[in-house]
């Protein structure tokens, strides 16, 4: 319900901010002509544009910074199998942890490989960026233990309010 509100917040302050540009482009045209207001125009455009460059937190929402867990060659590749875990889920999002095990060329099975989280759904004003990931395994039989840490951002009209530090901790059984 909070991620929905925020979002909620969020689209009416950019709506409000889109109608006072507006507003104040009609008071600049009126005033100063129409060339004065084009260059406004543009000057805004430009500042909102590079705002958003090099958020690196936005960066990762596709799930794109992997965790290596063990490296390929200690793996058998043909025998990997992916797994998915949903870690967190609300009205509007959800936040996933996605690993792959193999057997490791000694033989010992359910060897977690590599790891990545993704959000999918609403993120407008929560973003989500991974620090660490660790997957354990817990038993022969394919249980796992995961304990996934990160930080939320928590943003309005693109500037941080609030930085959420957060903990992910499960088990998973394999297939």
């Amino acid at each position: 319900m909070l991620y929905t509100l925020w979002s909620l917040l969020n689209l009416a302050a950019f709506v409000y901010v889109i109608m006072l540009c507006f507003k104040a482009t009609k008071i600049i045209r009126d005033k100063y002509g129409v060339s004065a207001s084009i260059l406004v125009t543009l000057i805004a455009l430009s500042l909102l544009s590079q705002s958003n460059r090099n958020d690196e937190y936005r960066n990762n929402q596709a799930g794109t910074k992997r965790f290596v867990l063990t490296p390929k060659d200690s793996i058998i590749q043909s025998e990997s199998v992916f797994k998915t875990v949903t870690m967190e889920k609300n009205w509007v999002s959800n936040y996933e942890l996605s690993f792959y095990y193999s057997t490791d060329i000694h033989g010992k099975p359910f060897v977690p490989a590599e790891a990545y989280t993704t959000t999918s759904g609403l993120i407008n004003g929560v973003y989500w960026r991974p620090e660490s990931i660790v997957i354990n395994r817990l038993s022969d039989d394919g249980q796992f233990g995961y304990i996934v840490s990160g930080v939320k951002y928590w943003t309005l009209l693109g500037t941080t309010l609030y930085i959420q530090p957060v903990d992910f901790r499960g088990k998973v059984k394999a297939p």
